[in-house]
């Protein structure tokens, strides 16, 4: 399949949204690996799976910013191993925070032993998988960019190495991660009473995140998905609106990860922080919005539990102590770090 089934204005339009849309990505997820850098509070554990996922991004990013390589090029070869490697990884990461979480809220166990097996999983395994299609020259131009393409003659190679390299991982990752958070979620209403109004809003605002992460991985790749399935069935005739939809999809990735995991109240209080010792109008703005936010949380938590008759007292403590009162609430909880998990789900 090669770039002759659309025309070069489709073709243009493809690469203008991908272009739009990765930069975005790209902003997003270099201003989570700065932050891991930049802040010291930042640097735990979880944050730092998150920073590694952000890393996978961003060069997941700069791979398509290659444009529409030549078919057969070493330049369309680099960019269809950067797109497996990178996206996979990034993917994969997800799973990685998925496992953190249910260990620290399910379990009741620290991670930071298994960083290894992430690493093996996340970055080892991907590696290997974008080398495979290697040695069997399966990078080509794929439409308006390059993968793992699907010669007309013996197509089974390369839908061989799209589903078992890549989109087998992808939705066991979904399902793997859509799985954890339920369950992760009941943990956490297991700890109040059955109604809604009963369970601190606080709570309430993370469980619905916890809802929203699966939603956004299957999200992102649905329609590249459905795309693969109509390419497997009618290869001869590729419809650019599911190519678009692909491109708007994977493209979005880095940017909606970013905000789900990265951008929670620890990342912009220290922003707000930094800000605060270098005035200008835009940052007072920002610095005086956030305080804002923060005294309406507050006002919140306290209306929610002057209507609950509820014991807790942490509505004016910062995410680290909302961990603890979450922690104190399990019984016979044994040590670890608590910061763990706040930093990506608070």
């Amino acid at each position: 399949m090669g770039n002759n089934d659309f025309s070069n204005v489709q073709l243009n339009v493809l690469f203008a949204v991908s272009t739009t849309l990765s930069i975005f990505s790209l902003f997003g997820s270099f201003l989570i690996v700065f932050s891991y850098y930049k802040f010291d509070k930042l640097r735990k554990f979880s944050f730092k799976l998150v920073s590694y996922m952000s890393i996978a991004d961003t060069f997941s990013c700069i791979a398509f910013f290659f444009g529409n390589p030549a078919d057969g090029s070493t330049l369309c070869s680099l960019q269809g191993f950067c797109i497996q490697l990178f996206q996979l990884s990034s993917i994969l990461w997800t799973t990685a925070i998925a496992t953190t979480l249910f260990r620290a809220v399910v379990k009741r166990a620290g991670s930071k032993e298994l960083m290894m097996r992430f690493h093996g999983l996340c970055t080892g395994l991907p590696l290997l998988f974008a080398f495979l299609p290697l040695f069997t020259s399966s990078y080509g131009n794929t439409m308006a960019w390059c993968w793992i393409f699907v010669e007309e003659e013996s197509p089974t190679i390369g839908q061989v190495w799209r589903l078992m390299l890549f989109y087998l991982p992808l939705w066991l990752a979904v399902g793997f991660n859509g799985y954890v958070y339920y369950i992760s979620n009941r943990a956490m209403k297991s700890l109040f009473s059955n109604t809604a109004e009963c369970v601190p809003k606080k709570y309430r605002n993370l469980m619905r995140r916890l809802n929203a992460y699966p939603l956004i991985l299957a999200g992102c790749w649905f329609f590249a998905t459905i795309n693969r399935v109509q390419n497997a069935i009618n290869p001869q005739g590729p419809l650019f609106w599911l190519y678009l939809l692909q491109v708007i999809g994977r493209s979005s990735q880095g940017f909606l990860n970013a905000i789900a995991y990265g951008l929670n109240d620890n990342v912009r209080q220290e922003w707000a922080i930094l800000f605060g010792r270098h005035p200008n109008v835009v940052t007072n703005y920002w610095v005086e919005q956030f305080e804002l936010r923060q005294r309406q949380r507050l006002e919140e938590d306290e209306e929610g539990i002057a209507h609950t008759e509820s014991d807790d007292s942490s509505d004016e403590d910062e995410d680290d102590d909302e961990l603890e009162t979450y922690s104190e609430t399990r019984r016979n909880k044994p040590e670890q770090d608590q910061d763990d998990l706040e930093t990506t789900i608070i």
